[in-house]
């Protein structure tokens, strides 16, 4: 926290600065431990929309949980992840 501001602990590598996308985790069901996690980083970075977007053109099953503003949380995920 600084100044009231939930700081994020994954830099936004286009302008070096916490990422303030809303996701507070990501997790990507895949057969590999490192692509996984080097997926799930991306998706901090590029928020639900994009991060969907790019899940779903790829194949993978993505989870994300979103803050609200209001204390909670929603979930967004790739249609992989509900095996549809």
């Amino acid at each position: 926290m600084e100044d009231g501001r939930r700081l994020s602990h994954v830099l936004d590598p286009r302008i070096g600065e916490p990422l303030q996308t809303g996701v507070a985790s990501a997790t990507v069901l895949h057969g590999s431990t490192i692509p996984a996690d080097a997926f799930a980083t991306a998706m901090h970075v590029l928020g639900e929309r994009n991060g969907i977007a790019v899940a779903e053109r790829e194949g993978l099953a993505v989870l994300l949980l979103l803050r609200d503003g209001q204390g909670c949380f929603r979930e967004a995920t790739s249609s992989r992840f509900l095996g549809r």
